[in-house]
Order: structure tokens, then sequence, then C-alpha cells
């Protein structure tokens, strides 16, 4: 099931390093957080802060850097360049991979409260539609390798079985004696 799933690609691109994140206008951080948007979307507001720190070589982020990409974000938003799907920034109309993220080097990136959940349903909505349709419970296990994923946690299983559940109460899905299948 790797072929359902693209390696998740962190985003490094050359920034001016000769001034700090936070001394930079707003519109400039915008266009670096968009890149990262672009490159890495749908991502959390976080991860976006933790691109920005690494970009600039920086151990860790500071409140000024926070608040310089909250503004950003905030800007990119109103423009109507990225928008906020469940918690995570994306651009419009943009086509959501599933990523695996075995080789990935933030840590954040692996841990299952991060991961999108449009990425989810993408992944659970593969899984359905190569196979033709899936027990309940195998879905869990078949979504959590698509992420990359060796184990599949409590945790993780009870995010994805509640974004299963959600894409039945919303009609993409159609479970029929314990068997599900993408409508």
């Amino acid at each position: 099931m790797t072929e359902l799933s693209v390696p998740y690609s962190e985003a490094v691109f050359s920034v001016p390093t000769n001034v700090d994140p936070h001394e930079l206008y707003t519109q400039d951080m915008a266009t670096i957080v968009r890149r990262i948007v672009e490159h890495e979307g749908p991502i959390y507001d976080e991860e976006i802060v933790t691109r920005v720190r690494t970009l600039w070589s920086k151990g860790r982020a500071g409140s000024r850097i926070h608040d310089a990409v909250t503004r950003a974000i905030r800007a990119l938003e109103t423009n109507k360049s990225c928008v906020r799907v469940d918690r995570c920034l994306m651009l419009p109309n943009c086509e959501v991979r599933v990523r695996n993220r075995a080789n990935v080097i933030s840590p954040t990136l692996r841990k299952p409260e991060h991961l999108p959940t449009v990425e989810i349903h993408a992944a659970i909505l593969s899984v359905l539609q190569a196979s033709h349709g899936a027990a309940r419970n195998e879905i869990p296990t078949a979504v959590a390798r698509l992420f990359g994923f060796q184990a599949t946690s409590a945790q993780l299983k009870t995010l994805i079985d509640s974004q299963v559940q959600r894409l039945v109460l919303s009609g993409r899905i159609q479970e029929m004696n314990g068997s599900l299948k993408a409508i």
C-alpha cells in the first residue's frame, strides 16, 4: 500500500539570515510561510513555527518568532492565500496527498495528534478505494502504515477510528455488516 502515499518532504529553502525572523515585515514572513504551506500543507501552525526556526538555524522559537508567524498566517488567511481546515493551514482547493512520515526530521510530524484530519480522511478513502472496501477493524493498521508508523498505538487507532466514523456520518463512506466502502 506504500504506493498510496508519498514520502513527507519538509520545506528547505534559503531565507534572509542576515535578519532575524521576527524582524521581517509581516508580508515578507507571509511569503515564507506560504512557501512552507505550498510545500507541506496541510500543516499545523506549530509545525510552521518549527520550520521557520529550522530555516534560520535557531535552537528554539521564542514568543517573537511565534508572533511573527502568527501575524503572517493571519495575513495569508485574510487575503485568502491560505485556508484553515480543521486547525491546519493549506492552499485553497489543493489536493491532499497522503504522506509517509517514516523518514522525517521533525519529531512532531510523527505524533498522531499532528496528523491533519483531511490527510487522515484521504488515507482512509485511499485504502478503501484500493481494496474495494475493507472491514472496519482493518482500517487503522492500513492507514497507520501509509503514514509510516510501524505500530498502531491505541491513540493512533482511536484517532483513525474517530475519523472513519466522521466519514460514515458525512456520507463519504458506507458501512454494511462491519464492512466499509468509499462512496
